[in-house]
C-alpha cells in the first residue's frame, strides 16, 4: 500500500495526488472509497498526477501499489480547500487534522499514512461519528484488494485517463 488516508469534506473539493518518482508502466490507480457506495472508484494517472473532484462526504483515499506497480519516492496531495484529513495512529485510533496539502513518505516509520500531520501549523480537527472512516481505513490496511467500479454521480467530475503517465 503506497497511500492510505481519509478525507471529510463539507463542500466540493478538487484532489490531486502527484509524484516526481519514476512510475511503472502502467502506473497504479488511485482508489477512492466513499460511504455512499459499496464499490471503489479508480482514478488513472496522467503526467505523474491523479486528479478528481470530490462532492461533500467522507472518503478513504488509497493506492494499492503492489508487486510491479510499486514505485519509490514521496507522494504529495493537494486539495482545493482545507478539509479534515484522517489517518490511523499506531494503535489504530483515528487522528484528524485540517489541511489542504500533505506528503506521504515523510514518516519513514509508515510510508502509506500522512502522519504525523504535514506541518506544525496544521489545525487539529475534532472528528465526530468517525466509525465508517476508521473501520474502512483498518479494512483497507488489512486487505488492499480494490473493487474498481462506482457510479460517476458520486464525483463532481469523472476522471478519465489522458495519458499513460
Amino acid at each position: 500500500m503506497k497511500l492510505l488516508f481519509g478525507i471529510r469534506t463539507s463542500g466540493a473539493v478538487s484532489l490531486s495526488v502527484t509524484t516526481q518518482a519514476q512510475l511503472p508502466d502502467p502506473p497504479p490507480s488511485l482508489m477512492i472509497k466513499t460511504a455512499k457506495s459499496t464499490q471503489d472508484t479508480a482514478v488513472s494517472c496522467s503526467n505523474q498526477t491523479w486528479a478528481t473532484t470530490l462532492v461533500p462526504g467522507d472518503y478513504v483515499i488509497y493506492m494499492p501499489a503492489l508487486g510491479d506497480s510499486w514505485f519509490n519516492g514521496p507522494v504529495s496531495f493537494a486539495l482545493g480547500a482545507p478539509v479534515t484529513i484522517v489517518g490511523l495512529s499506531s494503535s489504530q485510533a483515528p487522528e484528524a487534522w485540517t489541511a489542504a496539502t500533505g506528503t506521504v513518505d515523510a514518516n519513514p516509520e509508515d510510508t502509506k499514512n500522512p502522519l504525523p500531520p504535514p506541518s506544525t501549523n496544521v489545525e487539529s480537527a475534532l472528528l465526530f461519528d468517525a466509525t465508517w472512516l476508521t473501520s474502512t481505513l483498518i479494512q483497507i490496511q488489512m486487505n488492499p484488494s480494490p473493487d474498481r467500479s462506482a457510479p460517476d454521480e458520486l464525483f463532481a467530475t469523472a476522471s478519465t485517463p489522458t495519458g499513460s503517465h
